[in-house]
């Protein structure tokens, strides 16, 4: 998605596509960030090992067996489709942006990879990252600036804020 509004705001000098793909791919990157850090430290079994809701290993790297909270596909899912709704201007978009996260949370229980507690704590980092990202652009308190002069049309400030 953030390659498409990237490649989109490009060849049609469209700076508000070029925002959204930088946030999609902030959103991505942070949440994405923080579900990997807090998958190892908390260690989680899956529910497809065990059925002890209960059984934890926490820090332990290696072993994907272990890292089922929070649900990295639905930390991302939820960041990326805040980011999408808070972009939409009609509530068909804004409701049509959260139907490929609700999907990811459901198949990700459905397919035993994940309790519901897992399923929440990722929609929930997802949509604090999401929001939390598209404010830092409105809200101009970040260095990346979307322009049309630079090559790309992206450019990074190394003034404070």
């Amino acid at each position: 998605m953030a390659g498409a509004f990237g490649a989109y705001g490009l060849i049609a000098h469209d700076t508000a596509s070029k925002k959204v793909s930088i946030e999609l791919l902030q959103a991505g990157l942070y949440s994405e960030l923080i579900g990997t850090i807090l998958k190892i430290a908390i260690g989680r079994t899956r529910p497809i090992i065990t059925e002890n809701a209960f059984a934890y290993q926490p820090f332990t790297v290696f072993d994907y067996n272990y890292h089922s909270m929070p649900s990295g596909h639905t930390t991302s899912a939820f960041a990326l489709s805040t980011v999408m709704f808070r972009h939409a201007h009609t509530t068909f978009l804004k409701v049509l942006a959260y139907l490929p996260a609700g999907l990811t949370m459901f198949s990700r229980i459905y397919q035993h990879q994940h309790w519901l507690s897992d399923e929440i704590l990722g929609g929930s980092i997802g949509f604090i990252v999401g929001n939390w990202v598209v404010d830092l652009h409105e809200g101009k308190k970040h260095r990346i600036n979307v322009t049309s002069f630079a090559p790309l049309g992206i450019s990074y400030s190394l003034n404070k804020i």
